[in-house]
């Protein structure tokens, strides 16, 4: 319970985020990085390649990554 708090309502909060930021409820806006590695604990390893896979941002989908 306490990592998922520090990745999100912390995480809301050190940045000076207004507003209900960071919470995850039915309803809540909510900004995310989607990447594409099958677990977490690749992502120190993808060096050279860009692993992001889609940007959401307020709840919407802000960038994705084209088919390749």
């Amino acid at each position: 319970r306490e990592p998922l708090r520090a990745v999100t309502r912390n995480g809301a909060a050190t940045l000076g985020l207004p507003g209900p930021r960071g919470v995850l409820h039915p309803g809540a806006v909510g900004d995310l990085v989607v990447l594409d590695v099958p677990s977490h604990l690749f992502i120190g390893y993808e060096f050279g390649r860009d692993p992001v896979a889609a940007v959401v941002k307020d709840g919407h989908v802000a960038w994705r990554r084209a088919s390749a």
